[in-house]
């Protein structure tokens, strides 16, 4: 079964009670990556990131938010984690995710899936970038519990 990591802050207990027990609810695998708060990260890390990427802020025109640079750092956790537990197949999600049956039969039948290793699959999206309900793959279509990917 495919694993799910939710990046959440610590503090954040009523959005984890929520995601767990609607993932509890759909009988799936599931653990919290604690989140790392971009706000409380010492102001000379944040500006060693922000000197570090340079290329990043010429491309948007302003420099990340410390809330952003803790978002990044937390998806990096995310992945060391990903590692050290020797999965190949996982789904990330953030705590603001919405869940619903939609997302019970996608997990289900993600497994029955031919999916490509080397590909990155995107689902979501934010509504402030115009991107809504997506599943993409840089290479192949897919048809991943009825949603195309």
């Amino acid at each position: 079964m495919l694993h799910i990591y939710i990046i959440s802050l610590e503090r954040d207990t009523e959005k984890r009670k929520v995601i767990k027990e609607t993932l509890q609810g759909f009988n799936l695998n599931f653990s919290f990556i604690n989140a790392i708060d971009g706000i409380s990260l010492p102001e000379s890390q944040i500006n060693l990131i922000r000197e570090r990427s340079v290329g990043a802020v010429a491309s948007r025109g302003f420099p990340a938010t410390a809330g952003e640079i803790g978002c990044t750092l937390s998806h990096v956790k995310a992945y060391h984690q990903i590692l050290e537990d020797n999965q190949i197949w996982v789904c990330i999600l953030e705590d603001d995710v919405i869940l619903d049956e939609r997302f019970k039969v996608f997990i289900k039948t993600f497994q029955s899936t031919n999916m490509n290793s080397k590909d990155l699959y995107l689902m979501g999206g934010q509504y402030g970038l115009g991107i809504k309900y997506i599943i993409k793959s840089n290479r192949n279509i897919n048809y991943i519990g009825g949603s195309i990917s």
